[in-house]
């Protein structure tokens, strides 16, 4: 079964480092891209739509930069719209559990920055945190969190590692869930 990424990013064409993943992801059959700032560009989410692709999908990606310590706002109302009572949790809402789930960021700041000693004062673990209470919520299985640091300093050859590291991390974890 392929792997469902969605992917947020308010403006991919001016992001080397969400532009070059989707573009590594796209070469791999494995897996489906859904842009939801290309599908949505008025916040109008056709709902039973998306919650249609969750349900045919068992791994699925989020793939986004990091705004403010948090996702951005398509996202955002992509869950709260999305995710709701009787479908995600709730009486009869078990309709995503067990399916996993990975977290793919960039982020404009050094990996550094995201520690507790560092400029943030935070991990990029306790600020997802809200995922990680969603996934549980939902019965999902958050596999992990994978980051790019430093995005405007990067080469292409160091974003397309990145990206080939990622793809492996998903493979060998449906591998061994098989």
């Amino acid at each position: 079964m392929k792997t469902l990424v969605i992917l947020a990013h308010p403006n991919l064409s001016n992001s080397h480092v969400n532009k070059t993943f989707m573009e590594v992801l796209g070469k791999d059959d494995e897996f489906v891209i859904h842009n939801l700032y290309e599908l949505y560009p008025d916040f109008e989410i056709d709902v039973l739509q998306e919650q249609e692709l969750l349900l045919a999908h068992n791994t699925i990606v989020l793939q986004f930069p990091l705004y403010w310590y948090n996702m951005p706002p398509l996202l955002k109302k992509w869950f709260d719209d999305v995710f709701v009572q009787g479908f995600a949790y709730g009486t009869n809402g078990n309709k995503l559990a067990k399916k996993q789930l990975f977290i793919s960021i960039s982020t404009g700041g050094a990996s550094e920055s995201y520690t507790d000693f560092g400029y943030n004062k935070f991990t990029l673990t306790e600020l997802l945190r809200p995922l990680e209470a969603t996934a549980n919520l939902c019965q999902m299985e958050l596999i992990t969190i994978h980051s790019i640091s430093s995005v405007y300093n990067r080469t292409n050859s160091e974003i397309i590692e990145s990206a080939e590291d990622f793809i492996e991390k998903i493979k060998i974890v449906k591998r061994l869930s098989n």
